[in-house]
């Protein structure tokens, strides 16, 4: 709070008027005191007046004298109001408006891992955690490297694009949408399925699409042995997409699949019923989703049926 103190000589008010103010001139006070004191000190010299009337005191006071006080006072307050702000970012103490320890609010910015509410308590960004951060740049897209079997490169089609636009919608249950869910394929055989997100949240969050394989049955629901997952993992191009979005933005990705000649060294693919997982994590930077293991806000499954 800084205290403003206004004098009015006794042709308008008989009395001294202390108010205060939010008006943030902190370090102007000072001189605007002394502007006020030296106002005082003219208009009383001018009207051969003292500064206060019989009626309040019957000493007469010197002007200067009170002008000089008024202005020791501001300047006492005003060190004292400072000394305490620079006290406050340097104490060790969580106080006044700091997110953190001696730092956001009024303070200096706080570094990563620190508390925050915006960005600008940062040195670079506040996320939804209220934790600030570094922002990192990723590609949309992290290959997965094929060791066993060849793919084709993946596109989307008209076809794949209208299936998964019927099914997304901007809503926590449908904003995430697959093409389709099941095919019937034989050993050999390649396909393009999509994956579709919209971003139904009101800021921008990056995203990451994870698919994995998760297990593999015969025909009577009876799991099938001697099954190597990173084979049946090298039928997909890639297992995983990260991209940034926009509120509101909608964004697709094809994924080509084609069932290996394999499902572990030197066995044979099986007949039988292959699903993968397909989980959708989300964060404020590619690097917060990537350390994501088990925290997921969708999963869908993708299953393929092998003759």
């Amino acid at each position: 709070m800084i205290p403003i103190i206004i004098a009015i000589t006794r042709k308008k008010f008989n009395f001294l008027f202390f108010m205060e103010s939010f008006i943030p001139i902190r370090n102007h006070l000072p001189f605007i005191n002394l502007s006020l004191a030296l106002f005082i000190i003219m208009i009383n010299y001018k009207n051969n007046t003292p500064f206060l009337s019989p009626t309040m005191n019957k000493t007469t006071l010197s002007p200067i004298l009170i002008s000089s006080a008024i202005l020791m006072i501001s300047l006492l307050i005003t060190g004292c109001a400072g000394e305490d702000v620079e006290k406050s970012c340097s104490d060790g103490i969580k106080n006044q408006d700091e997110t953190d320890v001696d730092c956001g609010g009024s303070c200096d910015p706080c570094t990563d891992g620190k508390a925050c509410e915006t960005d600008d308590d940062c040195v670079n960004k506040c996320s939804s955690n209220n934790k600030c951060y570094t922002p990192t740049k990723t590609s949309s897209t992290t290959p997965t490297p094929t060791r066993r079997t060849e793919q084709k490169e993946a596109e989307l089609t008209e076809e794949i694009i209208t299936k998964i636009e019927n099914k997304l919608e901007p809503n926590l249950m449908n904003a995430f949408a697959i093409s389709e869910g099941f095919r019937t394929m034989e050993a050999g055989d390649s396909y393009t399925f999509g994956f579709g997100l919209i971003n139904v949240h009101t800021k921008p969050f990056y995203f990451k699409i994870n698919v994995e394989f998760e297990e593999a049955v015969d025909k009577s629901s009876n799991k099938l042995e001697g099954i190597d997952p990173e084979y049946v993992n090298d039928w997909l191009d890639q297992r995983q997409f990260v991209s940034e979005i926009a509120p509101s933005e909608q964004k697709m990705w094809p994924l080509n699949l084609k069932v290996g000649d394999e499902v572990a060294d030197g066995t044979p693919t099986k007949p039988g019923t292959y699903t993968y997982y397909v989980r959708v994590y989300y964060g404020d930077d590619a690097s917060l989703v990537e350390s994501i293991k088990d925290q997921y806000v969708s999963k869908k499954t993708l299953t393929i049926r092998v003759t």
